[in-house]
């Protein structure tokens, strides 16, 4: 009795690796289809452009987004520098080598 039930638990647990392996594969392969898809198109933000060209809708950059992303890098290059200036008071008052 204790065999056939561990016969049917190996079973099962075989049949769900093979289902487990088996959806890996497909999502794998369909991400795969999308990735390749993408490249074919220049990117996603091309693809992107290309359907709502072709549905009539006009595309033009943001202007704000390419705004926020200097901002994002003036503020990292304001932070290094602050960053910069504490690391020297430290050195200076002999609390880091």
């Amino acid at each position: 009795m204790f065999r056939e039930y561990v016969n049917l638990v190996n079973e099962n647990v075989d049949e769900g690796i093979n289902r487990g392996i088996q959806m890996f594969l497909e999502t794998l392969n369909q991400d795969l289809v999308t990735e390749e898809i993408y490249e074919e198109f220049g990117g996603i933000e091309s693809a992107l452009k290309q359907i709502f060209v072709e549905n009539g809708l006009e595309v033009t950059e943001d202007l704000a987004a390419n705004q926020e992303v200097e901002n994002l890098e003036e503020t990292d290059e304001a932070f290094d520098e602050k960053l910069d200036n504490i690391l020297e008071q430290l050195k200076k008052e002999g609390i880091v080598d």
